[in-house]
Protein backbone atom coordinates (compact mmCIF):
# COMPACT_ATOMS: atom_id res chain seq x y z
CA UNK A 1 0.00 0.00 0.00
CA UNK A 2 2.81 2.22 0.77
CA UNK A 3 4.20 1.97 -2.77
CA UNK A 4 0.81 3.03 -4.26
CA UNK A 5 0.70 6.03 -1.90
CA UNK A 6 4.28 6.83 -2.74
CA UNK A 7 3.55 6.74 -6.51
CA UNK A 8 0.44 8.85 -6.07
CA UNK A 9 2.33 11.39 -3.97
CA UNK A 10 5.08 11.58 -6.62
CA UNK A 11 2.50 12.06 -9.39
CA UNK A 12 0.75 14.83 -7.45
CA UNK A 13 4.06 16.58 -6.75
CA UNK A 14 5.07 16.25 -10.42
CA UNK A 15 1.77 17.74 -11.58
CA UNK A 16 2.06 20.53 -9.01
CA UNK A 17 5.58 21.29 -10.28
CA UNK A 18 4.43 21.40 -13.90
CA UNK A 19 1.49 23.64 -12.96
CA UNK A 20 3.80 25.95 -11.02
CA UNK A 21 6.21 26.13 -13.97
CA UNK A 22 3.40 27.00 -16.38
CA UNK A 23 2.22 29.77 -14.12
CA UNK A 24 5.69 31.35 -13.83
CA UNK A 25 6.52 34.53 -15.74
CA UNK A 26 8.04 33.72 -19.11
CA UNK A 27 6.13 30.46 -19.36
CA UNK A 28 2.83 31.81 -20.59
CA UNK A 29 0.63 30.72 -23.42
CA UNK A 30 0.68 34.20 -24.96
CA UNK A 31 1.80 34.35 -28.54
CA UNK A 32 5.29 35.76 -28.90
CA UNK A 33 5.69 37.98 -31.95
CA UNK A 34 7.79 36.31 -34.62
CA UNK A 35 11.29 37.73 -34.84
CA UNK A 36 12.11 39.27 -38.18
CA UNK A 37 15.51 38.08 -39.27
CA UNK A 38 16.92 40.00 -42.16
CA UNK A 39 19.05 37.89 -44.48
CA UNK A 40 22.72 38.80 -44.41
CA UNK A 41 24.05 39.44 -47.86
CA UNK A 42 27.30 37.57 -48.48
CA UNK A 43 30.28 39.74 -49.41
CA UNK A 44 30.93 40.43 -53.05
CA UNK A 45 33.63 38.08 -54.36
CA UNK A 46 36.30 39.66 -56.52
CA UNK A 47 38.78 37.33 -58.24
CA UNK A 48 42.07 39.05 -59.00
CA UNK A 49 44.85 37.51 -61.10
CA UNK A 50 48.19 39.08 -60.22
CA UNK A 51 51.95 38.67 -60.32
CA UNK A 52 52.28 40.77 -57.14
CA UNK A 53 53.47 39.22 -53.89
CA UNK A 54 51.31 38.84 -50.79
CA UNK A 55 52.68 42.00 -49.18
CA UNK A 56 51.52 44.18 -52.09
CA UNK A 57 48.24 42.27 -52.29
CA UNK A 58 47.55 42.92 -48.61
CA UNK A 59 48.06 46.69 -48.95
CA UNK A 60 45.78 47.00 -51.96
CA UNK A 61 43.23 44.59 -50.48
CA UNK A 62 42.94 46.61 -47.30
CA UNK A 63 42.61 49.92 -49.15
CA UNK A 64 40.12 48.59 -51.68
CA UNK A 65 38.00 46.83 -49.05
CA UNK A 66 37.80 50.03 -46.98
CA UNK A 67 36.95 52.14 -50.04
CA UNK A 68 34.31 49.64 -51.24
CA UNK A 69 32.68 49.43 -47.79
CA UNK A 70 32.57 53.23 -47.46
CA UNK A 71 31.25 53.78 -50.99
CA UNK A 72 28.78 50.89 -51.37
CA UNK A 73 28.21 49.81 -47.73
CA UNK A 74 29.03 46.24 -48.73
CA UNK A 75 31.91 43.98 -47.88
CA UNK A 76 34.16 42.54 -50.55
CA UNK A 77 36.08 39.27 -50.37
CA UNK A 78 39.12 39.30 -52.66
CA UNK A 79 40.27 35.92 -53.97
CA UNK A 80 43.86 36.19 -55.21
CA UNK A 81 45.25 34.03 -58.01
CA UNK A 82 49.00 34.60 -57.91
CA UNK A 83 51.10 33.75 -60.94
CA UNK A 84 54.05 35.18 -62.86
CA UNK A 85 53.06 37.84 -65.40
CA UNK A 86 53.10 35.50 -68.45
CA UNK A 87 51.19 32.86 -66.46
CA UNK A 88 48.56 35.48 -65.54
CA UNK A 89 47.86 35.97 -69.24
CA UNK A 90 47.67 32.20 -69.77
CA UNK A 91 45.36 31.80 -66.78
CA UNK A 92 42.97 34.46 -68.11
CA UNK A 93 43.09 33.02 -71.63
CA UNK A 94 42.37 29.49 -70.41
CA UNK A 95 39.65 30.64 -68.00
CA UNK A 96 37.85 32.20 -70.98
CA UNK A 97 37.64 28.81 -72.70
CA UNK A 98 34.47 26.87 -71.92
CA UNK A 99 36.31 23.55 -71.49
CA UNK A 100 38.70 24.88 -68.84
CA UNK A 101 36.69 27.59 -67.07
CA UNK A 102 34.69 25.30 -64.73
CA UNK A 103 37.93 24.23 -63.05
CA UNK A 104 39.21 27.75 -62.43
CA UNK A 105 38.04 30.81 -60.58
CA UNK A 106 36.79 33.15 -63.30
CA UNK A 107 38.96 36.27 -63.06
CA UNK A 108 37.34 39.67 -62.65
CA UNK A 109 40.53 41.63 -63.25
CA UNK A 110 44.28 41.49 -63.65
CA UNK A 111 46.27 43.56 -61.18
CA UNK A 112 49.85 44.01 -62.28
CA UNK A 113 51.84 43.61 -65.42
CA UNK A 114 52.39 46.51 -67.74
CA UNK A 115 50.99 48.23 -70.76
CA UNK A 116 52.12 45.41 -73.07
CA UNK A 117 50.29 42.70 -71.10
CA UNK A 118 47.10 44.69 -70.72
CA UNK A 119 47.08 45.66 -74.39
CA UNK A 120 47.52 41.96 -75.24
CA UNK A 121 44.38 41.17 -73.22
CA UNK A 122 42.49 43.91 -75.10
CA UNK A 123 43.78 42.72 -78.49
CA UNK A 124 42.69 39.14 -77.77
CA UNK A 125 39.21 40.13 -76.60
CA UNK A 126 39.93 39.16 -73.00
CA UNK A 127 39.36 42.59 -71.44
CA UNK A 128 36.35 44.84 -70.97
CA UNK A 129 36.48 48.58 -70.41
CA UNK A 130 35.55 50.12 -67.08
CA UNK A 131 32.36 52.10 -67.63
CA UNK A 132 30.19 54.25 -65.42
CA UNK A 133 31.44 56.49 -62.66
CA UNK A 134 34.83 58.06 -63.43
CA UNK A 135 37.61 56.63 -61.35
CA UNK A 136 38.98 58.93 -58.63
CA UNK A 137 42.51 59.02 -60.08
CA UNK A 138 41.21 60.65 -63.25
CA UNK A 139 40.82 63.85 -61.27
CA UNK A 140 44.45 63.98 -60.11
CA UNK A 141 46.56 61.68 -62.30
CA UNK A 142 47.37 62.84 -65.81
CA UNK A 143 46.65 60.51 -68.74
CA UNK A 144 50.42 60.30 -69.44
CA UNK A 145 53.65 60.83 -67.55
CA UNK A 146 56.79 61.61 -69.53
CA UNK A 147 55.01 60.23 -72.58
CA UNK A 148 54.02 56.94 -70.92
CA UNK A 149 50.24 56.36 -70.75
CA UNK A 150 48.79 55.88 -67.27
CA UNK A 151 45.40 54.66 -68.51
CA UNK A 152 43.85 53.39 -71.68
CA UNK A 153 41.82 55.99 -73.58
CA UNK A 154 38.88 53.55 -73.88
CA UNK A 155 39.08 52.56 -70.20
CA UNK A 156 40.44 49.01 -70.61
CA UNK A 157 43.21 49.49 -68.05
CA UNK A 158 44.30 52.02 -65.44
CA UNK A 159 47.63 52.40 -63.69
CA UNK A 160 47.32 51.69 -59.97
CA UNK A 161 50.81 52.65 -58.91
CA UNK A 162 53.85 54.44 -60.23
CA UNK A 163 57.26 52.94 -59.63
CA UNK A 164 60.77 54.08 -60.29
CA UNK A 165 63.61 51.75 -61.07
CA UNK A 166 67.25 52.83 -61.00
CA UNK A 167 69.83 51.80 -63.52
CA UNK A 168 72.59 49.51 -62.31
CA UNK A 169 76.05 49.81 -63.65
CA UNK A 170 78.92 47.34 -63.43
CA UNK A 171 81.85 49.79 -63.40
CA UNK A 172 84.41 47.02 -63.84
CA UNK A 173 82.70 45.74 -67.00
CA UNK A 174 82.27 49.30 -68.22
CA UNK A 175 86.01 49.83 -67.92
CA UNK A 176 86.44 47.63 -71.03
CA UNK A 177 87.99 49.47 -73.95
CA UNK A 178 85.44 51.35 -76.02
CA UNK A 179 82.76 51.73 -73.34
CA UNK A 180 82.02 55.20 -72.06
CA UNK A 181 80.89 55.49 -68.46
CA UNK A 182 78.70 58.52 -67.90
CA UNK A 183 77.35 60.01 -64.72
CA UNK A 184 78.90 59.36 -61.35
Amino acid sequence: MRSVESRTLRSVLLLAGVAAAIGRPGCTTETIPEAKIEPVEPPLRLVVVTPHNRRIQAKFEQGFAEWHQARYEKAVDIQWVTRGTPQCLTYIQEAAKDSVAPRRLAPDLMFGGGITEHQWLVDHGLAKPVVGTPLPEEASVPPTLLGVPLRDQQGYWHATALTSFGMLCNRQACAEPGLILGGR
